[in-house]
């Protein structure tokens, strides 16, 4: 079971995807897909798809600890059985007035 875990550092007003360039951005094979976000901060925004799925539309991520990863499974919000060769992507937008430290990660299980 493949597992992303990703540090992103994100200035006021910026965005960041996360899982741009992972092996696993586009799915290899039919999986159950789990996904974890937390910032340190509030007021960072989150828009999360799976393929055509959309999981979560510009919603507010989970205020977390820096640089603690998301807790299993209660920090997991998000879930989907996604398709081979299906993208996950994960955009993140920082409204805050300060920096913020975003923790995403996501459980891969093939199916």
């Amino acid at each position: 079971m493949p597992i992303i875990n990703v540090r992103n550092s994100v200035a006021t007003g910026a965005s960041v995807n996360p899982l741009s360039g992972s092996q696993y951005e586009y799915l290899p094979f039919n999986a159950l897909v789990e996904i974890g976000v937390t910032a340190n901060v509030n007021l960072v925004l989150a828009t999360v798809s799976s393929g055509s799925d959309i999981l979560m539309e510009e919603g507010p991520v989970t205020l977390g600890t820096a640089d603690v990863f998301p807790k299993y499974p209660d920090e997991y919000t998000l879930q989907d059985v996604a398709a081979a060769g299906d993208r996950l992507k994960v955009n993140i937008r920082n409204t805050n007035a300060g920096t913020a430290v975003i923790m995403t990660s996501v459980r891969i299980t093939p199916i």
